[in-house]
């Protein structure tokens, strides 16, 4: 028994892996690309202006990009414009500054090919930057300046568009430099590109349809959640619904579709919305891995310290609304506290994978999946890890991966609740049986009959009769002396099977002891139905009975009938029962073997 128990395990293992594996595959390979295309970016050679050409639709600038830095933010343009020498390449990982105080500017010479003359598009694709000069300068001389950023007016962009960017009319020739101001209390990412406008929108378009399917995946997966906690009323759907919501809008503030759908123009949510996400979030991971983990064998610190997180995180959440601290406190705060959910559920679900339990493999990929993810994007805002699409998107799709395998979570905790209700159904039905039940024949027992009694008296009516009929076998005693208990006994179950068939299905038929049986049947029109039941029962109960366990021929034992119907012999339970137990005693005394009804009135 015990290896067929652990093969049933392993069974059940394999086919989670089989189910959840395919994950792994994808993390690794999204984590392959994620820092293979940031050291290729960084081993590149930097040169001293971007060659712009004609094949080039999309042509990345940060090579070109020098650096100055600036603490207390008062230079102008024309101070830049004096001293070019001060810029200098930058340090780290490709197109990140990490999070720089003060004001950055950047200086990108363009050497434009005389076939490459004409419409451009220069856009930063981090749309968290709150504030974004954008000078467009010719021989020296300012030729065109915007500003943007996530805390300017959405209206007054140059181009309607999520990321930060503006149409450049490029001329032919080296003496042609974009300078660029950024200042941001986040991180300070910038991803700089010129692009052909087709070539923009294309890719504009691209993202589009890249977050509408991620952050819809997400959304439905709310809607669901909701759904679900109100008709289960399970705490659990409403803590994922919590975490689902909370990553959801962090992406969309990281890709601009907040800014550009949602929260437009709504600057202080717009400069909150890192940290009120952030905190969303883990608030609801705390709740989430607490309520899917806890049982009898959770740790009592598990049980405690969970629930403190949840509270510190809300307590955050109020004191960084009234500006108690600024973004770059949070993030170094979210970066160690973010981890802290899933880091202390990870020992639980470890030794819950370790036992083949579905949930814990579950939990343990999706531990690694968002390690990853958190991993990613926090290099990429700290400036450790270089910017490309995968690393951009890593913990977008690694939180859409999450949330999936979160689902997957509680679907199973559902069916598990699911089956231990059923179970719990079962047994009370196996209890209530034996509870209203004969062991030996099957059949409704004397508590049982007493129910149905009393509700089949509730409907006796003149024309709608209730016949109690008490039955009990004529020369059983004999059969017992001779034969044993067990061959009578057996002979109990088969008279009890042609009783049970002698009748309609919906009657009461009950064995209250020893060799008496009694059958309630309701609806009955006439006596005169109840007195052809009765000689059924005596002529179906005295037919000989073969047993296998007694060789010497079958057994013949008759029964006595006697039997009374409500309202006319007895308008009560215990007075129908009297009249007809009567009956049959007077039926044993003037020769058994036959049907006798009740006449006096109990």
């Amino acid at each position: 028994m015990a290896k067929t128990g652990l093969s049933a395990s392993q069974n059940a293992a394999r086919a989670a892996w089989a189910r959840l594996g395919p994950v792994v595959g994808c993390v690794l390979a999204m984590s392959a690309l994620c820092v293979a295309v940031p050291v290729a970016a960084q081993t590149a050679q930097p040169v001293v202006a971007a060659r712009v050409v004609a094949k080039e639709s999309s042509l990345p600038l940060w090579s070109a990009v020098r650096v100055l830095r600036e603490v207390d933010g008062r230079k102008t343009i024309d101070d830049v414009l004096r001293t070019p020498e001060a810029f200098v390449a930058p340090t780290g990982a490709h197109a990140t500054l990490g999070t720089a105080s003060g004001v950055t500017w950047l200086r990108i010479p363009l050497s434009v090919a005389p076939d490459a003359v004409g419409e451009w598009v220069f856009d930063v694709d981090y749309p968290p930057l709150q504030q974004l000069d954008i000078y467009a300068v010719r021989d020296g001389t300012v030729a065109q300046r915007w500003q943007l950023g996530s805390l300017r007016s959405f209206a007054e962009r140059p181009l309607r568009s999520r990321n930060h960017a503006v149409p450049l009319t490029l001329q032919s020739g080296d003496g042609q430099v974009l300078y660029v101001r950024a200042a941001s209390d986040g991180a300070l990412v910038l991803p700089v590109r010129l692009s052909r406008p087709a070539a923009f929108h294309a890719a504009a378009l691209f993202e589009q349809m890249v977050q509408g399917v991620l952050i819809g995946v997400a959304l439905m997966l709310f809607a669901y959640s909701l759904i679900q906690g109100f008709l289960l009323r399970e705490r659990e759907y409403f803590s994922y619904a919590v975490l689902v919501i909370g990553s959801a809008m962090f992406s969309m503030l990281q890709f601009g579709t907040g800014t550009q759908f949602l929260w437009t123009d709504l600057f202080w949510f717009q400069r909150h919305a890192p940290g009120i996400t952030s905190l969303v979030a883990t608030l609801g991971s705390f709740l989430f891995f607490y309520q899917v983990l806890v049982d009898n064998a959770t740790p009592r610190w598990f049980r405690r310290v969970m629930p403190a997180g949840a509270w510190l995180c809300g307590a955050l959440l109020a004191v960084y609304c009234f500006d108690a601290f600024d973004n770059r406190t949070l993030t170094a705060i979210i970066a160690v506290l973010g981890l802290v959910p899933a880091g202390l559920a990870l020992p639980i679900a470890i030794r819950r994978a370790w036992r083949r339990d579905e949930v814990g493999i579950a939990l343990v990929l999706a531990w690694v999946v968002y390690t990853m993810g958190t991993f990613i994007i926090t290099g990429v805002i700290r400036g450790q890890v270089g910017v490309s699409f995968w690393t951009l998107h890593s913990f977008q799709i690694g939180a859409t991966l999450d949330m999936l395998m979160f689902m997957y979570v509680l679907g199973h905790r559902t069916r598990s609740i699911r089956q231990a209700a059923q179970r719990e159904t079962y047994e009370k039905e196996i209890l209530l049986s034996l509870a209203y039940s004969d062991p030996l024949t099957g059949l409704t027992n004397r508590r049982g009959l007493q129910d149905a009694l009393v509700d089949a008296m509730k409907a006796a009516r003149p024309n709608a009769l209730v016949g109690l009929f008490v039955l009990d076998l004529d020369r059983f005693k004999p059969v017992n002396d001779r034969y044993g208990h067990d061959v009578g006994d057996d002979l109990l179950r088969v008279e009890a099977k042609r009783l049970r068939a002698a009748v309609r299905e919906g009657d009461t038929v009950a064995r209250t002891g020893g060799d008496e049986f009694v059958v309630v049947v309701t609806g009955l029109r006439s006596e005169a139905e109840a007195d052809q039941i009765a000689n059924t029962l005596v002529t179906e109960l005295s037919k000989p009975v073969s047993l296998q366990t007694v060789s010497d021929g079958p057994l013949s034992v008759g029964v006595t009938v006697g039997y009374a119907l409500a309202p006319l012999q007895a308008s009560d339970p215990h007075g129908l029962m009297l009249s007809a137990d009567r009956a049959m005693y007077e039926g044993k005394q003037g020769g058994r073997n036959r049907a006798v009804k009740a006449v006096e009135l109990a």
